[in-house]
């Protein structure tokens, strides 16, 4: 789980399981976009993805597929499905992001 800034981008939390997931650690997280993880490949659909999110009020996004290839720090890629809410964050608009990895299930 992760919470970022809709303005910028960035990392603004990371949950000890992402960190151990993606093999950053917190302060790397934190220099980071939230586009940084995915494949390049998915670019395009995740920027389309993101401007809806930026958008949006309280609803999670369904219109578009909640699956994406996350690269992890050591290259790996991963399958995982992607669920995310409007959250105020010390005054900062953000989303709180929830990640689940399907590799094995895809």
């Amino acid at each position: 789980m992760w919470v970022y800034d809709l303005g910028t981008l960035l990392f603004l939390e990371v949950n000890d399981a992402a960190i151990r997931h993606y093999g950053y650690t917190r302060e790397e997280f934190l220099r980071m976009r939230v586009t940084d993880v995915f494949v390049p490949e998915e670019l395009p659909r995740v920027e389309a993805v993101l401007a809806d999110v930026t958008v949006s009020n309280d609803e999670t996004v369904r219109r578009h597929a909640r699956t994406f290839k996350h690269r992890l720090k050591d290259g790996a890629i991963r399958d995982v499905d992607v669920a995310s809410h409007a959250l105020d964050f010390a005054g900062r608009r953000a989303r709180v992001v929830v990640v689940i990895d399907v590799t094995e299930l895809t």
